[in-house]
């Protein structure tokens, strides 16, 4: 059942950057119930599965195998890290519309893309930058929370206001997409510091961030220093109108906010998101973008 789970999943990824299908290896599943049952050869991979007994240190002693035990209850160390390389320029097309509402389903279980979504998921999955107009209500945070998670790297998400952050980050853990987190006035300077030290290690996709902290030069060694050791695929600036001195909520901690982010993370792309755009204001947003 793993195996045919594993493949489902792998086929569609496959077919969506290979734009071709992908061809299942042949292979044998051999049941042994002790050690000395286990193949030795070269071309067999021993997996032990002993799902009712705790991890121990067990697998120094037999370092041929994989050991898959029950974790411990309660635990609170995270082992989760973001395989990390370079990001992926998927070449989307419209007969690609399939397979993101495959992952769109099976993660989210929405039935289909609202209007608008494809469009932009598209070009960000293409690795171009983006600005993504949609209505209040149309769906914006899944245009960058899919190709987020469809990149093997680390986002980041710039947003003005706390009450979204934490609504987005809970709507992600109602998909069980629990590996992100947001750095907020709310938390104490340990908790940020903590936060932060875990994303720089790999511990979350993607974190929400407020555009003050880039102002903190702190903060911008920091995303630096992350820039050098992972890859920074995307950066999100949700509310994006708050960039133009045009729009009806402009804030200072947005003025620079490209420039500084294009210096410390040069090859991420950015995904602008906003409901509200008038014409001088998008034109303002492209000129930030370049």
């Amino acid at each position: 059942l793993a195996l045919e789970d594993f493949f489902i999943w792998y086929e569609q990824l496959y077919k969506l950057k290979h734009k071709e299908e992908f061809r299942r290896p042949n292979y044998q599943i051999t049941y042994a119930y002790s050690i000395e049952d286990y193949n030795t050869s070269s071309n067999v991979v021993n997996i032990d599965f002993s799902l009712f007994q705790r991890w121990t240190d067990e697998n120094t002693l037999h370092p041929d195998l994989i050991i898959v035990r029950t974790d411990y209850f309660g635990a609170e160390k995270n082992y989760f890290k973001v395989s990390c390389t370079t990001p992926i320029k998927y070449k989307i097309t419209a007969d690609d519309k399939p397979i993101l509402e495959f992952f769109l389903k099976n993660i989210y279980e929405k039935p289909s893309f609202r209007e608008g979504q494809f469009p932009i998921i598209s070009n960000v999955l293409n690795r171009e930058d983006t600005i993504g107009l949609l209505p209040t209500g149309g769906g914006k945070s899944m245009c960058y929370q899919l190709p987020c998670l469809l990149q093997p790297s680390v986002s980041f998400v710039v947003c003005p206001i706390k009450s979204l952050m934490y609504d987005q980050q809970l709507n992600m853990k109602t998909s069980y997409v629990t590996n992100t987190n947001s750095i907020t006035s709310d938390l104490s300077a340990q908790e940020r510091a903590k936060i932060q030290n875990e994303f720089a290690q790999g511990k979350y996709l993607f974190i929400w961030i407020s555009p003050e902290r880039f102002q903190i030069k702190r903060f911008r060694d920091y995303i630096a220093n992350i820039y050098s050791n992972l890859s920074i695929s995307y950066a999100v600036i949700d509310e994006v109108h708050c960039m133009s001195e045009w729009g009806h909520d402009f804030r200072t901690s947005y003025l620079n906010l490209t420039r500084t982010i294009q210096r410390y993370c040069p090859s991420s792309k950015f995904i602008g998101l906003t409901a509200t755009a008038s014409v001088n204001v998008l034109k303002d947003i492209k000129i930030e973008f370049s």
